[in-house]
């Protein structure tokens, strides 16, 4: 296992619900724990096999995200499932809502489940300090984790990649200001 390295895996799905969703896109992001520098690993639409009807019916598509069209064109998901756990093989992982992603990626196809950090989520919710307007304290969403964090805002576009991006420098900032130890 790689000490010093931890993989930022963003997906992009078809319900919000966790034990609904399927996977339609997927981003893999390899940081450097010390030196900050990260590269893209693995960025892929996947088909999780359903018809143009069902994807269309998808929040994802609905709200214009991805095109039906261009999830029939991928790879079935079982093969991209078995190419990201090649990729993924000695090294720890996590993503922003690890909670949600974790659920997901520990089904089938995937059965990724080894390996896993913290969640950067989890570590951002205190540093954050956004209030709920019921209880303490919200865990932030990534776009709320950007603007407090890194002092950015951007659309939400709801691309792995993008959203991978920008998870993996919420960690930097989280690792570089003492509130997330990798190891």
């Amino acid at each position: 296992m790689n000490n010093n390295e931890v993989i930022v895996i963003d997906t992009e799905t078809t319900s919000k619900f966790k034990e609904k969703a399927l996977i339609v896109e997927i981003a893999a992001i390899k940081l450097d724990c010390n030196s900050f520098k990260y590269q893209i690993l693995y960025n892929s639409l996947c088909n999780p096999n359903l018809t143009k009807e069902k994807l269309e019916q998808t929040w994802i598509c609905q709200n214009g995200y991805i095109k039906s069209e261009e999830i029939l064109k991928a790879k079935p998901d079982s093969i991209i499932a078995k190419e990201l756990r090649s990729t993924l093989h000695n090294y720890q992982w996590t993503t922003f809502n690890l909670e949600y992603d974790g659920a997901i990626l520990a089904r089938n196809p995937w059965n990724i489940s080894k390996n896993k950090s913290k969640c950067i989520m989890k570590a951002a919710k205190p540093v954050c300090g956004i209030p709920h307007h019921y209880y303490g304290i919200k865990f932030p969403s990534l776009n709320e984790a950007n603007k407090k964090l890194l002092n950015r805002s951007q659309p939400e576009t709801h691309r792995a990649l993008s959203d991978a991006t920008i998870a993996t420098e919420v960690l930097i900032y989280l690792i570089e200001n003492g509130h997330y130890e990798w190891k």
